[in-house]
């Protein structure tokens, strides 16, 4: 059984807000093309913005792409580069199964992008290549911080145990990444 609002289904709903929010895009160079349900898709030259509500989820986003296809990126990609990481760590897909929702998921989804769209960092160029950095600085740093948890739990013990020499082996790898505090363990470690 479909969704419906109405006596409308929900996906026929969701592909009207789409059209008629993102219509900023066919100002910017992009076209409508044919899509499945549940999926809008607009091109331009160099990129296609592919606009979904998931049925399961009911969650509302949106894949940014190069043109040829093999450089794709989700919208909080797109904040991480245009607002940042932490920015980036809040976002969340907005989901709804009711009409109001959906309008205004894809209200704020429009209005995210177009202000992404509209900004100078936009128009920069290598737009594509400032993602793919972007992406990898964060895998890089997600990997820092993901051996900093493990390595914090061995700090711990060796500082219990007043183990200095090895507080100083396990913390100076990460000396760029420490909190205040534990700059301060590490400074007091190496004098004793």
């Amino acid at each position: 059984m479909s969704t419906t609002v109405n006596d409308e289904p929900l996906s026929r709903w969701f592909k009207d807000c789409v059209m008629d929010e993102f219509q900023f895009l066919m100002l910017h160079g992009f076209r409508h093309v044919d899509s499945p349900e549940e999926s809008i898709q607009f091109t331009s030259s160099i990129a296609k913005v592919e606009v979904y509500r998931d049925v399961r989820s009911n969650e509302i986003s949106l894949q940014f792409s190069n043109q040829p296809g093999n450089q794709s990126y989700s919208i909080s990609e797109l904040v991480r580069l245009f607002e940042g990481t932490e920015a980036a760590r809040k976002y969340r897909d907005y989901a709804s199964h009711t009409r109001e929702g959906v309008k205004e998921g894809v209200h704020k989804l429009a209005m995210k992008l177009l202000s992404f769209i509209d900004s100078p960092e936009w128009r920069i160029g290598n737009l594509f290549e400032r993602l793919e950095a972007s992406g990898k600085l964060w895998a890089y740093e997600y990997s820092v911080e993901t051996q900093l948890e493990q390595v914090r739990k061995k700090v711990a013990l060796a500082w219990h145990s007043k183990d200095y020499r090895s507080v100083v082996e396990l913390l100076s790898p990460f000396i760029d990444y420490l909190s205040d505090s534990e700059s301060k363990k590490l400074e007091y470690a190496k004098k004793h």
